[in-house]
């Protein structure tokens, strides 16, 4: 029921109070005067705690989306009159992750959970917050429910790899019968008695040899599936079925490790035994893959996955969760973590998981793996069609590292206006890369855009503008110059806190920059001295004192008098020194005294 329905429908005679103190409260908080409201509210659910509650229930409804502030506000009321209210403090769960405050949101679905252990759209809405799913209530508990209802785990298609493997089957076979042959004939010649020897019945004549069952077979001109290709596999070969074993000895022993062809051979028949429960095979496979190719983290999860099998799932975890340190978007590894944790009882911690593989497939489109994603956005970017390329390289943005792909995407995103994606584009090389030339070329692009923004908007009067233009162009770039038109334009839109922070960034920066000249001038002195050109080190000295009047450069000028036996002038630079400060003094004084007057004169 909405807050006019409720005031139709009560004797407002009765509750004529109350309505004036909601009312008040309701002005109150669209005035953003959410303290002063909460005093209204409170007043109201004194009178009447039942009544005012829900009129406020129903005001925070009406209010979703639109002011945040003043939900949180409204609902840390209700809370206040009323802590057992568990579906308040899960509303306001949600308003909070809204505004991106994730630890207040976990707080309050904690709350939920504490009064109410069972409060199923809390539960969900803390996994999710912890993941950092934009999902809640009823949408994140039906987002991960195929999950939640695995009964295995989540591997690639295999269909293609299975057909590979059927086709090798009868050579597996082959091979493994003539080896056991061939280990057979070796235990009988080992165990033959002196009479077998001496009647000669090992006579080499009559051994047979074992056929090379790997070596190409002619095929038979009777055979229907030889002849004729086009029918595939022939019946037979569709009745034998996969053995795991022959095919891993066939293949380890027969095949070219260093073969793309062994690998993929080898990775169908690890699938394999890992969805059918061979575990020494699908290790032994995996085993072989990790070593074969150590950057790929597919076969380092599958691996962990195979040795699970075995039973030890505590350390199956802790694997896949050092993976995940290295590899945060994996998403098989994401996916089997949560199905190994929720196998393991810890379902808050499988839920997790689970969220973040859907966050993560709904940036892919689904898919496991981002590879065809980026291959259609370079096809875009080829056939230049920019934006439709940015389209596919931006959802996955956190996943891409590749210093010349972010400069495509920083380029990209300036040629559509994205200037500010495109800062952190750039700026993601330069962490990679920090002499990286494209990279700087892009920021110093976007330094001179937002310095004309700036300029376009003070000649608009648009000083706000202005400001936020001059804020983004300092993000990339200071110096002395930028720094006080900074000062100056928050002064103008009576920002003085910003102005004094900018006050003393340019003090720091302009002490920075004299100290650098300084000590630029000390050193040509102390060169001019070894050279024996004493005039010219009195110089120098003397320019490093203008630049910046300190004692201790006095004190090293006195010092180089007295290496050069002129202990006299140690006297006169004290006396000089002296004076030059007194009449920078005397003339800073004077250009505040003018200043002052030229504002009074104003």
């Amino acid at each position: 029921m909405g807050v006019l329905d409720r005031f139709l429908s009560s004797k407002k005679d009765d509750k004529q109070e109350i309505w004036d103190l909601f009312d008040a409260g309701k002005s109150l908080m669209e005035s953003q005067f959410y303290d002063r409201a909460s005093v209204e509210f409170n007043k109201a659910l004194t009178l009447d705690k039942d009544f005012a509650s829900e009129l406020i229930v129903d005001l925070y409804m009406e209010m979703q989306g639109s002011n945040p502030d003043a939900m949180i506000a409204l609902g840390i009321n209700i809370l206040q009159h009323n802590p057992d209210n568990t579906e308040m403090a899960n509303m306001l769960g949600n308003t909070y992750r809204k505004k991106g405050d994730l630890n207040a949101a976990k707080s309050m679905y904690q709350r939920c959970l504490k009064r109410d252990p069972y409060f199923k759209n809390a539960s969900y809405n803390l996994a999710a917050t912890i993941a950092k799913a934009d999902v809640y209530d009823g949408t994140a508990v039906s987002s991960i429910s195929e999950f939640e209802s695995l009964s295995n785990f989540i591997l690639p298609d295999n269909d293609e790899g299975e057909e590979k493997l059927y086709q090798i089957q009868e050579v597996a076979q082959k091979f493994v019968q003539a080896s056991e042959e061939v280990e057979t004939e070796s235990d009988i010649k080992t165990s033959e008695s002196l009479m077998d020897f001496l009647e000669d019945k090992s006579d080499g004549d009559q051994t047979k040899k074992a056929k090379n069952p790997v070596a190409e077979e002619k095929p038979d001109k009777n055979d229907e599936s030889a002849q004729d290709p086009e029918q595939g596999e022939s019946k037979e070969q569709k009745q034998i079925q996969i053995d795991p074993e022959a095919s891993f000895k066939l293949i380890a022993q027969e095949y070219d490790l260093q073969q793309s062809e062994t690998s993929e051979l080898l990775k169908a028949l690890g699938l394999y035994s890992l969805k059918h429960f061979h575990t020494d095979i699908a290790v032994n496979s995996f085993q072989k893959l990790v070593q074969l190719h150590p950057n790929q983290t597919d076969y380092k999860c599958f691996l962990v996955l195979a040795n699970s099998l075995e039973g030890n799932q505590g350390k199956a975890i802790d694997s896949l969760q050092k993976i995940l340190i290295e590899n945060s978007y994996h998403r098989y590894s994401n996916v089997n973590l949560g199905y190994l944790f929720q196998k393991s009882g810890k379902t808050m911690k499988a839920r997790t998981y689970f969220f973040i593989t859907y966050k993560l497939l709904e940036r892919s489109g689904g898919l496991y793996h981002i590879d065809q994603i980026l291959k259609r956005a370079e096809e875009y970017f080829k056939e230049d069609r920019g934006k439709k390329a940015l389209e596919f390289y931006e959802p996955l943005y956190e996943e891409i590292n590749a210093p010349n792909l972010l400069n495509r995407i920083g380029k990209l995103q300036i040629l559509f206006s994205k200037l500010d994606e495109a800062i952190q584009s750039f700026r993601r090389v330069l962490k990679v890369d920090g002499k990286n030339p494209e990279a700087r070329d892009g920021l110093k692009q976007l330094h001179q855009k937002f310095l004309m923004q700036l300029d376009n908007a003070v000649k608009k009067h648009d000083y706000e503008d202005a400001a936020q233009a001059f804020e983004k162009a300092i993000s990339i770039l200071k110096n002395p110059k930028l720094l006080q038109r900074g000062i100056d334009l928050n002064r103008m839109i009576k920002n003085e806190t910003r102005a004094n922070q900018l006050e003393r960034l340019l003090k720091q920066m302009e002490e920075k920059e004299s100290n650098q000249k300084v000590l630029e001038k000390i050193s040509l002195a102390e060169e001019a001295e070894k050279k024996g050109n004493f005039k010219a080190a009195v110089g120098y000295y003397e320019q490093a004192i203008r630049i910046s009047p300190k004692h201790e450069i006095m004190v090293k000028m006195s010092d180089f008098c007295q290496r050069i036996n002129r202990p006299e002038l140690a006297g006169k630079i004290s006396k000089w020194f002296n004076q030059y400060i007194e009449n920078e003094k005397r003339k800073a004084a004077l250009e505040m005294a003018a200043q002052h007057s030229a504002e009074e004169a104003k």
